[in-house]
């Protein structure tokens, strides 16, 4: 049986306008830094701006496949998730180790080039999430049993958290400057 959400909302395209603002905040973002302070470690323990841009084109990319994957269809509401998920993925006082697969390996990068992987992974994303069903269920990942249309709301809100870190990582980076020498 096919549940309907309660919200009406288990169609990507209702989500596009969201999707869509958050993707260009971050485009808009990441092209604001000049490519040395792309690549600066603003701080100990902390990713350069390019490692979590990486980060996110990895991320994107995986759950582009994940859309791919044929699923069952919910005996739940689609989107019965999505209040957890922006639960924690917005709680920016809580720290997340990130899964291997999408961890940045690079350790400098060219402003050109990132900016056109991080254009070409967000369009793969959203091809993929208008070619899925949104109410099917992919499992296997590590974010337990998911619907599709629940993957796309991770995706604005995992975004939506490292945009917040990005202007964290530049604030920083402008305070340094700022300094005395």
């Amino acid at each position: 049986m096919t549940y309907m959400s309660t919200t009406g909302q288990t169609n990507f395209h209702e989500l596009q306008p969201l999707f869509d603002e958050t993707m260009s905040l971050l485009r808009s973002l990441v092209s604001s830094f000049n490519e040395e302070d792309l690549n600066t470690v603003p701080f100990e323990g902390s990713w350069t701006a390019g490692q979590v841009t990486e980060h996110l084109i990895k991320s994107y990319e995986g759950m582009a496949r994940s859309l791919g994957i044929k699923g069952a269809s919910a005996s739940r509401d689609p989107e019965q998730r999505v209040p957890e998920l922006k639960a924690v993925f917005l709680d920016f006082t809580k720290k997340f180790t990130s899964s291997a697969f999408i961890l940045p390996v690079q350790e400098s990068y060219e402003k050109k080039a990132l900016v056109a992987a991080l254009d070409r992974s967000i369009s793969h994303f959203r091809e993929a999430a208008h070619a899925a069903d949104p109410a099917e269920v992919v499992t296997g990942l590590p974010t337990g049993e998911i619907t599709k249309v629940e993957i796309f709301h991770l995706v604005i809100y995992h975004t939506q958290r490292h945009i917040h870190q990005l202007k964290n990582i530049y604030q920083r980076l402008q305070e340094q400057y700022d300094q005395p020498a």
